[in-house]
């Protein structure tokens, strides 16, 4: 019977098909296919460009564990160590703030609320520029503390207070990044977000080695170029913002308190 609803194509005039199907019901039963068909796809190409952009993220920390080995030696690897949990955890604020506002931006642009939307992007980058200042403050002023906590001893102590203290100061930039990449994927640009993710890796490898080899920077070389990563992402992004098809832009409001809590918690 299906092979026979696969092969069947409507005459001009005629009501009913010979499997004793309406055609509104049949016209219904193409559509469903279609359309779960067409959300297959999307999925498919959605989570393919975001795996492969991810894939490209974790060089970010590959690359500077490689060089820093090859450049700094074991002390230098043992204060990367270290430092790795406060730069996911930074990480990890971006995606939390660019996810949740990602997918009330989402919701919302199906209600086509373009005054809407656009609110909802500016009350993310408030949280992302909030959260940046926290990170800037306890950068600047906290990171002896920070280094202390993670228990580094005197051998590594300067080499990870470097590395910390830095990844805070510039974690505007990660967290920023990681707004924007959820923002433009869900404005129907995952090719650009993996682009932007792709070339901000790479040079974040091209860099570990200049900065730490010919420039011989050591450990602030390897960070300086994980901190330059994220800014050429970025720069790669704004492009999303000239294109006519862009559906969100900065909007001067307040703070919105529902916003904000359902960002944060979605």
């Amino acid at each position: 019977m299906l092979s026979s609803i696969l092969k069947y194509k409507r005459p001009a005039g005629v009501k009913y098909c010979a499997v004793g199907l309406s055609c509104t019901n049949l016209d219904l039963f193409f559509g469903v296919i279609n359309m779960k068909t067409n959300c297959f796809k999307d999925f498919l190409k959605y989570s393919f460009l975001n795996i492969l952009g991810m894939v490209g993220i974790s060089f970010y920390i590959l690359a500077d564990t490689y060089f820093i080995s090859k450049g700094v030696g074991v002390n230098g690897l043992s204060a990367l160590n270290l430092a790795i949990p406060v730069f996911n955890f930074i990480n990890g604020c971006g995606l939390m703030i660019g996810i949740g506002g990602g997918t009330l931006y989402s919701l919302c642009k199906k209600e086509k609320d373009q005054q809407e939307t656009n609110k909802i992007f500016t009350n993310s980058l408030y949280l992302a520029l909030i959260f940046s200042l926290v990170f800037l403050i306890l950068g600047m002023f906290f990171s002896s503390e920070i280094v202390l906590l993670l228990k580094a001893d005197e051998e590594i102590f300067s080499l990870t207070k470097t590395y910390i203290q830095t990844i805070m100061i510039f974690a505007f930039a990660f967290i920023i990044n990681n707004v924007l990449l959820s923002y433009i994927r869900n404005d129907g640009s995952p090719q650009l977000s993996m682009v932007a993710m792709l070339v901000g890796s790479f040079s974040n490898i091209i860099l570990d080695y200049i900065f730490i080899f010919p420039l011989k920077m050591g450990i602030f070389g390897a960070v300086i170029a994980t901190c330059i990563a994220p800014l050429i992402s970025i720069a790669i992004l704004t492009l999303h913002f000239f294109r006519k098809k862009s559906n969100f832009k900065l909007n001067k409001c307040q703070m919105n308190k529902k916003i904000v809590l359902n960002t944060l918690t979605t």
